[in-house]
């Protein structure tokens, strides 16, 4: 894993890192067989959703599960992902089926209860300087950097 990724996890032929980009945390996939880039997009208004995308790369895309940006925008083909695959990508980043999305909250409360949260929370102890200066990039998930710090704060269980 790089310096500048939170989490890292491979599922079903992919690497995907956590890291903070100009919109705030998001989740970058390279294929494992190859390392090609596969796609990537923010965390928080992205989703999983099985669909036949109509514009993914120089046409329409198979039908399969994709990483979406918002809720059509088909960002990485997740080639063949099975049931489990997909709940494993809920449990690794917050990633929600589209149909789960229902108030723009859940979202966000799925990546607080998912691994690469706690993955941030590490990073932001690991590199405050660093983590500071990338939390003005909060445009999707206000307050990130603020609530990494409180949970740093709480004293060890």
């Amino acid at each position: 894993m790089t310096n500048d990724a939170f989490h890292q996890a491979v599922v079903g032929g992919f690497s995907f890192n956590s890291v903070v980009t100009a919109d705030g945390p998001a989740i970058v996939g390279h294929t494992t067989r190859e390392g090609a880039y596969a796609g990537g997009v923010a965390l928080v208004v992205s989703g999983l959703r099985r669909f036949v995308p109509s514009h993914f790369g120089k046409g329409p895309g198979p039908w399969d599960w994709y990483i979406v940006n918002y809720q059509f925008e088909a960002r990485v083909h997740l080639d063949g992902f099975t049931a489990e695959q997909v709940r494993r990508m809920r449990a690794e980043f917050g990633l929600l089926p589209i149909d789960e999305q229902n108030r723009p909250e859940s979202a966000a409360q799925a990546f607080y209860g998912s691994r690469a949260w706690a993955g941030l929370v590490r990073w932001v102890g690991q590199h405050p300087r660093v983590a500071k200066r990338m939390s003005r990039f909060d445009t999707y998930l206000p307050g990130w950097h603020d609530r990494a710090c409180a949970v740093l704060r709480q004293p060890a269980p």
